[in-house]
């Protein structure tokens, strides 16, 4: 797979601290060469640690992490500086397989993901067991990610079916997050009936909201109040449904639900890959998709915690209130 444009890839794991890691590096510069990207090692392909943070400061695309039992400060001082770049980072992680065929992780491998990053640790962490199973999985990898940034970045349709579509493959995407701005609350209301878009988001938004994680997770969603209750007047709503569901979504612990009687941003879902927005110009209705390495997980970050204070939240109590006319 070659492209017009050489990435530049960088490859970060210990080097002499553990066995096997010099020709898992070397395997995966193969593979990325092969691709027809550039691979930086360092000390292999660099002269110094200097050039090596140059490199991910000024041109890398792709950060790849092989962890092993070994721990490294300077490995975690190149993963800090990619994060802070918001570099997109592939992390792989050596493997050994127990009795009865179990792979058993390196026992502070999670630990030290998380203390680095809460959000890295979410990931996808993708566990290998030899050279062989490295480069298979590197080059998917990679061939997925290459694809997403060379064709699906940004994505931007007219037509509204668009952005439920692609909201759909945002939440099964997620591992971690999901925060959803609505004008109209699909949650509150529930999908038109007959609307097979709106019934297809609606239900696979509410499976990964009431599913259960091993590693902390979080939901939020801010609507207008005030043009929630309009919409409330359309017969094509089954509110009974939508308020029994809605009820059993504010009971559960990792989900924050809040209105306004204004909503002053745009309408979009922000998830682990990316964030989807709605627009519109005229008497048209957009749809805007952004991949997650556009940008800054920090930029992210502050569009949630703004999320996180904006209007009031509800609860129980407020169910009266919402569905009484």
């Amino acid at each position: 797979m070659t492209n017009s444009k050489k990435y530049s890839v960088s490859i970060s794991s210990v080097y002499e601290k553990e066995v096997g890691f010099r020709d898992y590096r070397f395997t995966a510069k193969s593979i990325i060469e092969k691709m027809g990207m550039e691979a930086v090692r360092n000390p292999e392909d660099v002269r110094n640690q200097q050039n090596f943070e140059n490199e991910l400061r000024d041109n890398c695309e792709f950060f790849v992490l092989i962890m092993g039992k070994a721990p490294s400060k300077m490995v975690e001082k190149e993963l800090q500086l990619a994060l802070s770049k918001g570099i997109s980072i592939l992390v792989f992680v050596k493997i050994e397989y127990g009795n009865k065929g179990v792979a058993i992780f390196p026992e502070n491998v999670k630990e030290r993901l998380y203390r680095i990053s809460p959000d890295l640790f979410s990931m996808n962490i993708i566990p290998f067991w030899s050279c062989e199973d490295l480069a298979k999985k590197l080059e998917e990898e990679l061939q997925d990610s290459l694809f997403r940034k060379v064709k699906l970045s940004p994505l931007i349709g007219l037509d509204p079916p668009v952005a439920y579509s692609e909201g759909i493959k945002l939440i099964r995407e997620a591992k971690y997050r999901i925060v959803l701005t609505q004008k109209t609350s699909i949650l509150v209301l529930g999908p038109r009936k007959g609307n097979t878009d709106e019934e297809n988001f609606y239900q696979e938004l509410l499976n990964w909201i009431k599913q259960d994680r091993e590693q902390s997770a979080y939901f939020i969603h801010y609507f207008s109040l005030t043009e929630t209750k309009k919409a409330m007047d359309n017969p094509e709503y089954d509110l009974l449904t939508a308020k029994k569901n809605f009820q059993e979504l504010l009971l559960l612990n990792n989900t924050t639900i809040r209105h306004s009687n204004l909503l002053e941003s745009a309408t979009h879902i922000i998830g682990d890959t990316g964030i989807g927005l709605n627009f519109s110009i005229g008497t048209n209705r957009y749809y805007l998709f952004l991949p997650c390495f556009l940008t800054k997980d920090s930029e992210l970050n502050k569009i949630v915690s703004n999320i996180r204070h904006l209007g009031t939240i509800v609860n129980i109590n407020d169910l009266k209130s919402l569905y009484t006319q």
